[in-house]
């Protein structure tokens, strides 16, 4: 039964590991691609679904009980308008081939090239198919996921689900929380193409079209060239940061909070409703609860600060945004920092 359990994957698609059946292959809980009891109790009930004591001579049950999306109904589940369409088709065309197999022997010929026809034309009906699910996997919605974890650890919590490491490729829901410990790191893309670098002691939480920042470091960034959309949203107990087109760094703890524009303009919005807007290379503080002047770094500062950057560094792939940053503020290609080193 172990076995058994571990071969399909998790119940919820979201959840199971890859190389398993659901988290190779499916998408959602109520449309599963395979079943299989998990204890000996489900097993003993669901196999009376199919053997019941009241069966015909035939072995079919005389009232067939169907589970659907995780409950029982006695009543045959009602298929979709395109299986309802290709079920149609299909019975049509079997009657009308069935009755052209009973044409005399005179009418031979005619069978034949009916039965030609219909050969191609059941051909062309599963290219057809096959091409409408190819292009409905490739329609489909994008979702957020994680992109890469240079460095560990790392988790993510799924809202009903319990805390398990983060990997590469892993589907993330709204309100997961994802949280790093030093020296983990992750990278995750949003739906929208948008991503974020997580790190430090990082706990936060993923909204459906903002970031919810409990305490740690987080750098994000809209492609450069992505047009359209609504600002990416980053809150914090603090405030919140919203940027369009920009490359933004944000460091939380318990008492502080620091926005940093790396490139472009970032608007922020404290709690209290002050309202700032940051350009290139200029930082916020927020220090024993007060705000502090607005900065902008020097070259020499923000050149040191490139390159012992954690979360500028470290990945194997480069941000879409790195040869911005390094035009906008005057700066020269940094080798990586150390992975000892805390600075944003």
């Amino acid at each position: 039964m172990g076995v058994r359990s571990e071969f399909p994957g998790a119940t919820t698609p979201l959840e199971a590991e890859p190389g398993h059946v659901r988290g190779d292959l499916a998408l959602a809980s109520g449309r599963s691609l395979i079943h299989g009891p998990d204890i000996h109790d489900a097993a003993a009930f669901e196999i009376g679904l199919r053997l019941q004591s009241n069966c015909s001579a035939t072995g079919s049950p005389a009232k067939p009980v169907w589970r659907v999306e995780g409950s029982i109904s006695p009543a045959f589940p009602w298929p979709s308008p395109t299986f309802a369409a290709t079920l149609w088709w299909s019975c049509w065309f079997g009657v009308t081939h069935l009755a052209l197999l009973t044409i005399t022997a005179n009418e031979q010929q005619v069978v034949d090239g009916h039965r030609t026809r219909l050969v191609s034309l059941f051909a062309g009906l599963a290219a057809s198919a096959s091409l409408l699910g190819l292009t409905a996997v490739q329609a489909a919605v994008p979702v957020p996921r994680v992109v890469e974890v240079p460095f560990r650890p790392a988790f993510v919590r799924s809202p009903a689900g319990a805390e398990r490491p983060a990997r590469a490729g892993q589907i993330l829901v709204p309100d997961s929380l994802l949280r790093t410990t030093k020296p983990g790191r992750l990278q995750v893309q949003l739906a929208n193409g948008r991503h974020f670098r997580l790190g430090g002691d990082a706990v936060l939480r993923l909204g459906r079209s903002d970031l919810n920042l409990e305490k740690g470091q987080i750098i994000a960034w809209v492609n450069p060239g992505q047009k359209g959309g609504s600002p990416l949203r980053i809150h914090t107990r603090i405030a919140t940061a919203s940027i369009v087109g920009t490359t933004v760094f944000i460091e939380a703890t318990d008492d502080s909070f620091k926005v940093f524009s790396w490139e472009g303009r970032v608007q922020l919005q404290t709690e209290a409703g002050r309202r700032y807007v940051l350009h290139s290379g200029q930082q916020l503080s927020f220090e024993k609860e007060t705000w502090q002047p607005l900065q902008r770094l020097s070259q020499s500062e923000a050149a040191d600060r490139r390159r012992k950057s954690l979360l500028l560094n470290g990945f194997s792939t480069p941000m879409e945004t790195l040869p911005v940053i390094e035009k906008e503020l005057d700066l020269v290609a940094a080798p990586a920092a150390p992975a000892a080193s805390a600075t944003p």
